[in-house]
């Protein structure tokens, strides 16, 4: 095969592949915009009102208290009494938004394998299910809150605690892979798109950081999901750059 042919059959590959990076890539914007809503509405309520009331629940129940519990209970806000539901949905969201990106991802890295998107998959499918987990237990959670049931909030407290410190881990150590897998990219990507390759580092450093909260996460994802969504396509020049992008 001469080295015309073999350049016009790599123009035909990238083109077929092109078409199917689009079409498992449309969902990246709504994924996007789910998970900012949820994590918005998660960081308000959560840090707010519903860890501090929480909280003061368990040293009054370290206490033995019980008096005081069934108290604070009784004159519960309105806005902590039904905040678990409202996290409910808000996880809910996150669940669906974190799900759509790993598995645009995994479809994504069938075109080239590469070990850190393949990472980034498996760390974000554990997330969603850690996620889809602490659903189930804040919709437990706000029917206690509902009861009055104290006894119920104390066993639920420790699961959740659980649920979400996992959570948080397999978003982190998927994001962090994936800022990482973008670098890797980031050759192609300067020459196709122009981009400078070393915003990655810093998504990265933002993304080991989000350990402390999922929404200092949330500029890589608004970046690589909404503003520059095409350039994860340079996956598809990996092993006929030579061919397609010279002179």
């Amino acid at each position: 095969m001469s080295k015309k042919d073999k350049k016009e059959l790599a123009k035909r590959i990238l083109k077929a592949r092109l078409r199917y990076l689009n079409r498992h890539t449309r969902f990246m914007p709504i994924a996007t915009i789910l998970l900012l809503s949820s994590l918005l509405i998660l960081t308000v309520l959560k840090w707010l009102i519903v860890v501090p009331y929480i909280n003061r629940l368990l040293m009054l129940a370290e206490a033995g208290r019980e008096t005081e519990i069934a108290e604070e209970l009784r004159k519960m806000p309105i806005l902590v009494r039904y905040s678990p539901i409202i996290i409910t949905l808000s996880m809910f969201l996150m669940t669906i938004s974190i799900g759509l990106i790993a598995i645009t991802f995994h479809r994504v890295f069938k075109i080239n394998y590469m070990s850190f998107l393949d990472y980034a998959r498996l760390f974000l499918f554990f997330s969603t299910i850690m996620c889809s987990l602490s659903v189930i237990l804040w919709a437990n959670l706000g029917t206690a809150f509902l009861s009055n049931d104290t006894e119920r909030i104390e066993r639920l407290i420790g699961p959740i605690w659980y649920s979400e410190k996992m959570l948080i881990l397999g978003f982190v150590a998927g994001s962090v892979a994936l800022s990482i897998a973008y670098y890797q990219l980031g050759k192609i990507s300067s020459i196709i798109y122009g981009t400078n390759r070393n915003i990655y580092l810093v998504f990265t450093l933002l993304n080991i950081l989000s350990v402390f909260d999922m929404v200092i996460a949330l500029p890589f994802y608004l970046y690589i999901c909404l503003l520059r969504r095409r350039e994860i396509f340079s996956i598809a020049y990996l092993d006929i750059a030579k061919y397609v992008l010279e002179e």
